[in-house]
């Protein structure tokens, strides 16, 4: 099947990672006065061993009193419990990227920059600049903070709808001053807040950022229709300081443009030339999104990761971020790589996945990508 490149290591910016295989992030966990406990620190150390060499956190809300996520926070509290995160995975062998996220105006009374979703719908209440400023700052802010306690490396949840990505989309971007309007408007905030970031954290630390081809609500939205047109949006992104990409399709196996193949994360390693995470329904049979329509998710795959190691050949991507299947097998890396497809457990219900069931002797909570 041609596996054995997806098992060799990957540096980015000094860190290594031991193999290819990303933890995608995923809402999952929602402890008590959101700080992470031994069950979360655990169910990382659990992926780790079952072979995932790179997990990017949970998106973790920034201390600031815009956002309003019940899940984990970046507050002072909440360190310790962080801490233990880190040491589970970094025992276990791997990295660990904390993934620092705000919802903007995706929740009822949210802040955005004009209050509405990817979909145009109004549920909060666009920023002012002093706001976004204050905002920028918390991203600088919370990425040092990271940094102090042990992270391997921040990724700026750049996709799927929420705060930087509701910047960039016309969708839910209707301002006329300076985050607004062009693509260059539009940018502004991403890129003021990425280069906050690295100067925060320093040259020698990653900095990886999500964006995405679909948006929470819309899954065929397409912002870039030409690859002129999302190279226009990549280039400013590795120039204000990001070292790496993580590229979410609904689907990585589809053509994002007529005329070739490469999917979305091909064309963007190919436009950005910075090293990329592929991710969107790696291990599954059916997509992503299908298997929140009362189906089941399996993770068998072969055929998924025969293409999965294809495009990983052939120099499409770098880094393979695997979500649901994971989720449904913690050894699933492991067994992939054993060949043992007929060991997975394949298959999780759209119930068990959205409710609450012990699965490995731990308890798995509500889940939402």
């Amino acid at each position: 099947m041609g596996l054995e490149a997806l098992f060799t290591p990957y540096t980015v910016r000094g860190v290594t990672m031991p193999n290819r295989f990303v933890m995608a992030p995923m809402q999952r966990h929602k402890p008590d006065d959101f700080i992470p406990s031994r069950d979360h620190a655990e169910d990382y150390r659990a992926r780790v061993t079952g072979g995932i060499g790179l997990v990017v956190t949970q998106g973790t809300t920034m201390d600031h009193w815009t956002t309003s996520s019940a899940y984990a926070r970046l507050f002072p509290p909440a360190y310790d419990g962080w801490r233990a995160c880190v040491d589970a995975v970094r025992e276990s062998g791997g990295q660990i990227f904390l993934q620092l996220w705000h919802e903007g105006a995706n929740r009822e009374g949210g802040y955005g920059p004009s209050g509405m979703t990817a979909a145009g719908e109004v549920r909060g209440t666009p920023l002012t600049r002093e706001a976004i400023k204050e905002i920028i700052e918390v991203y600088a802010r919370s990425a040092a903070i990271a940094k102090q306690i042990g992270f391997s490396g921040v990724e700026l949840h750049g996709a799927h709808g929420n705060l930087i990505d509701q910047f960039f989309f016309t969708g839910s971007n209707h301002r006329d001053d300076e985050y607004g309007g062009d693509l260059a408007g539009r940018m502004k905030f991403g890129l003021d807040a990425t280069r906050a970031v690295r100067q925060a954290v320093g040259d020698d630390y990653p900095v990886s950022m999500r964006i995405s081809q679909w948006k929470a609500g819309i899954y065929d939205a397409q912002p870039f229709r030409t690859p002129g047109e999302l190279y226009m949006f990549l280039q400013p992104l590795k120039e204000a300081g990001i070292d790496m990409l993580h590229a979410s399709a609904r689907r990585f196996w589809i053509p994002e443009f007529e005329g070739s193949d490469l999917g979305y994360a091909g064309w963007v390693k190919q436009l950005s030339g910075l090293p990329t995470i592929a991710v969107g329904s790696i291990g599954l049979d059916t997509d992503m999104h299908s298997s929140f329509a009362g189906k089941m998710a399996a993770t068998t795959g072969e055929a998924g990761i025969a293409e999965l190691a294809r495009r990983f050949n052939r120099g499409d991507f770098d880094l393979a971020a695997v979500g649901r299947a994971v989720l449904i097998e913690p050894d699933w890396v492991n067994k992939i790589r054993d060949g043992r497809f007929g060991d997975l457990r394949q298959e999780l219900s759209t119930q068990e996945i959205r409710g609450t069931t012990v699965l490995r002797n731990y308890t798995l909570p509500k889940s939402e990508s």
